[in-house]
């Protein structure tokens, strides 16, 4: 039987097949090996016996792959949340990455751009992800950054990311 070898950012359906000291081993719905690097299994950080048990199906990202082919997936739910959001996941993130300050109001007035830095701006202050949002805040224009800079969870949505009815 041939397994299907899934691409880097999409989703795959998993059951956790057992627990390690460096995280979770899963198995996709497809076949596929894989782990859950404990750093990929919440925005903050959880024992052991807090994470998904064996025989729990999870939801995850494909980050890729380890160096023996085994898959890597990040089950965070913020980090699900945005892939579920994005059209392309892949060019989003890309675009996430390459972005400067002098093309950032286009870019926040993307509808993938916003989504984008509304999950950066949803991560705890001293990320990566966040400093970066914040840099690119302080080039917009007032307008744009109150809306991005909401941050009543309550009235946030990945999917209607500029708060629209």
């Amino acid at each position: 039987m041939e397994t299907v070898m899934s691409p880097k950012y999409s989703l795959v359906d998993a059951m956790v097949v057992g627990h390690r000291p460096y995280g979770l081993i899963i198995r996709s719905a497809a076949g596929e090996r894989g782990f859950v690097d404990r750093s990929h299994i919440a925005h903050i950080r959880v024992e052991a016996n807090a994470w998904p048990p064996v025989g729990e199906q999870v939801r995850g990202v494909v980050l890729g792959r380890a160096e023996d082919g085994r898959l890597r997936l990040d089950i965070r739910k913020m980090d699900v949340e945005l892939i579920e959001s994005l059209t392309d996941p892949k060019r989003a993130l890309q675009e996430w990455t390459e972005v400067e300050t002098s093309s950032a109001e286009t870019y926040c007035r993307s509808l993938e751009g916003a989504i984008v830095l509304r999950w950066a701006l949803r991560h705890p202050p001293r990320t990566v992800e966040h400093a970066r949002a914040m840099a690119l805040l302080a080039a917009v224009s007032t307008d744009a950054r109150r809306v991005l800079e909401n941050d009543d969870p309550e009235s946030f949505s990945l999917r209607d990311p500029l708060g629209g009815s």
